[in-house]
């Protein structure tokens, strides 16, 4: 089965009732031909009928593919259909609703070599969204389209009828069905569209296919405005999968339906080929949000400081008038007082200078050195049950400061001088193993800025403001963790071990320990190694790094402490090869002072004059300076 995405929403909009139906599965036949399925249903009749066509027929439809024979899909799908308008028809028959129970239906279906088959009765529509375009594939059967193909009217004609907009083909007015399994993406005629669907229509990679009810996409009654248009439902699916993106179309249409407005039932159904570089946009578009909410911020700034600003500039002009008045009352008492006072200053510092040339001795150098901070010796407390929408936990030490919901768009700010650890989890439950077999890791420095984003069973994702130092280590996840520089095009991946720091807005190092680092400078560009064990120095915005150097000692010295702060991150620091480095920077002090002290102690045959003495004029010899090498 390839990898086929997919992900529902439904919501009744601003009706009493939701008619709609949606539903995505993948299904297997007796015959074992495996598909990936969407089928979406929009009731009419109102209240109970309409929402009892609509799940009646999604109910049979799929019943009677899983029960079905052989492998021709499109042969199949109709038979589906037509097998979903007999159970409507007779149910509307047993409840004397004749003609006035029934559902539109569009389904859609992708086999194993992603080729995809479609399925229509009614205005529910399928659209395909390539490339960032959305391009509608389905045919309304609304009373316009049927009489041009029917020959019946001009185009021009049906377009002005007063019942042009009239559906004229649904599930269970009649115990027949006509099924449209036409592709109108190229032709809008129907014999056509027809004979290319029969093909079906090969998906590619970052393919998205869009079901959704006729609410989605048609203008609210009152005020005639489009909820969402085509390029905003583009953006989302070039940019999110599955559920995320359903969910996202489906709040932004909910934010903008207009207060009281009674806009139809809004259903959605969503398909998708995967395509790593969805998690790239995604990060583009959040980063252009962020900046258009610093914009915003900064514009409330200046209005809010304009309003503050002026009474209090008033005021201050006051308050200077006033102090400028008492300055000149006093003036020739403070000036009498300040003249003794400048005296007394005056030879005071006299005598302090005098005391401090006779009594001042050499201070000897001091010899930084370094902090460890030691592993906490009680195991990271066991996590609370991640449910449904958690993606993650954040730590300060071992203590918990609580769950981070995949869709939040909280930036984690760490004080100077603190840390933070973030577990993103992977596997949902209570926790059966091992930290590092359960969450991705990351560990943040003082003054770090992040934000998470994408999480999916195969990769998180994090985008990052200046300021941030941190270590990750990307446990269970099969692609890691994608890095995102903001207002930079720059990406760091890793799968593994390393460490970033953006703290100069200018500048970002790359620390690769184990595993593959690789960093790209621009959007679509190619991604290019960082080699384990190896620091890399890029200049945002040009595309030629520093050459790669071994990981600085003080780099190790930095990270190592930060691990070190939790269970967690000790256990990492063996797993990922961060050596000790302030043992090792301990030892090399240690060295450098043998090495000084044989320096200073004079060899036999060492003479000063001819009576063993240092001459006058000979400097006074002091420790040799040794230069400590770097790795």
């Amino acid at each position: 089965m390839p990898d086929v995405i997919l992900g529902s929403d439904t919501n009744p909009g601003g009706r009493r009732y939701n008619e709609d139906r949606v539903e995505v599965q993948h299904v297997t036949n007796h015959s074992g031909l495996r598909l990936a399925m969407a089928v979406l249903a929009d009731g009419v009749g109102g209240e109970a009928r309409g929402e009892r066509a609509s799940q009646l027929a999604i109910d049979t439809f799929f019943t009677s593919l899983r029960q079905s024979e052989g492998t021709d899909i499109l042969a199949l799908m109709g038979t589906a259909v037509k097998e979903a308008n007999l159970v409507v028809y007779a149910e509307a028959r047993n409840l004397g609703q004749e003609g006035r129970m029934a559902t539109t239906m569009v389904a859609a279906a992708v086999d194993p070599d992603n080729n995809l088959f479609i399925t229509n009765a009614g205005d529910s529509r399928i659209y395909l969204c390539r490339g960032g375009k959305l391009v509608q594939l389905s045919r309304d059967h609304t009373f316009e389209n049927v009489m041009v193909w029917q020959g019946k009217l001009t185009p021009a004609e049906a377009a002005v009828h007063p019942e042009a907009g009239k559906v004229m083909r649904v599930l269970g007015i009649r115990d027949e069905l006509q099924v449209d399994v036409g592709v109108y993406e190229s032709t809008t005629e129907y014999g056509a569209a027809n004979r290319i669907g029969l093909e079906g229509t090969k998906l590619r990679p970052g393919d998205s296919v869009l079901l959704c009810s006729d609410g989605l996409v048609k203008h609210t009654p009152a005020t005639d405005t489009e909820l969402i248009s085509p390029e905003g439902i583009a953006r989302v699916l070039g940019s999110q999968e599955g559920e995320k993106a359903a969910r996202a179309i489906m709040s932004t249409v909910l934010g903008r339906i207009p207060v009281g407005e009674q806009v139809d039932n809004i259903s959605l159904a969503i398909m998708q080929i995967e395509d790593p570089t969805r998690a790239a946009n995604l990060a583009e578009v959040r980063r252009q949000e962020a900046l258009a909410e610093m914009g915003a911020q900064r514009r409330r700034m200046v209005l809010t400081g304009a309003v503050v600003g002026v009474p209090l500039g008033l005021a201050l002009i006051v308050t200077l008038i006033g102090f400028g008045w008492f300055y000149t009352v006093v003036r020739q008492e403070a000036g009498a007082t300040s003249t003794q006072l400048a005296q007394v200053a005056l030879a005071a510092l006299g005598d302090s200078q005098t005391v401090s040339a006779h009594t001042a001795t050499p201070k000897p150098t001091d010899t930084p050195q370094p902090s460890v901070t030691p592993a906490p010796s009680t195991p990271l407390p066991p996590q609370p049950t991640i449910g449904s929408g958690e993606v993650a936990q954040l730590y300060d030490g071992e203590t918990s400061l609580g769950l981070i919901q995949d869709d939040s768009t909280e930036l984690i700010r760490v004080p100077p001088g603190e840390s933070r650890y973030l577990a993103v989890t992977f596997l949902r439950g209570e926790p059966t193993g091992p930290v590092a077999d359960r969450d991705g890791q990351v560990f943040l420095a003082g003054g770090s800025q992040v934000q998470l984003g994408l999480v999916t069973n195969k990769v998180f994702q994090l985008n990052l403001l200046p300021g941030t130092d941190l270590f990750a280590q990307t446990g269970p996840y099969p692609r890691g963790v994608e890095l995102h520089l903001a207002d930079t095009s720059l990406v760091v991946v890793a799968e593994g071990c390393m460490a970033l720091s953006y703290v100069d807005a200018g500048s970002v190092a790359i620390d690769c320990y184990s595993g593959s680092c690789q960093y790209r400078t621009e959007l679509g560009g190619s991604f290019l190694p960082v080699d384990e064990q190896t620091q890399l120095t890029l200049a945002v915005g040009q595309k030629t790094p520093s050459p790669a150097v071994k990981i600085p000692l003080p780099d190790h010295l930095r990270y190592w402490n930060l691990l070190n702060i939790t269970a967690a991150g000790a256990a990492d620091t063996a797993q990922c090869q961060v050596p000790n480095a302030a043992a090792t920077l301990s030892a090399r002090v240690v060295t450098a002072a043998a090495e000084t002290q044989r320096a200073d102690t004079p060899t036999p045959e060492a003479t000063f004059g001819s009576a063993g003495t240092i001459p006058p004029d000979s400097p006074t010899p002091g420790p040799t300076d040794t230069e400590t090498p770097v790795p």
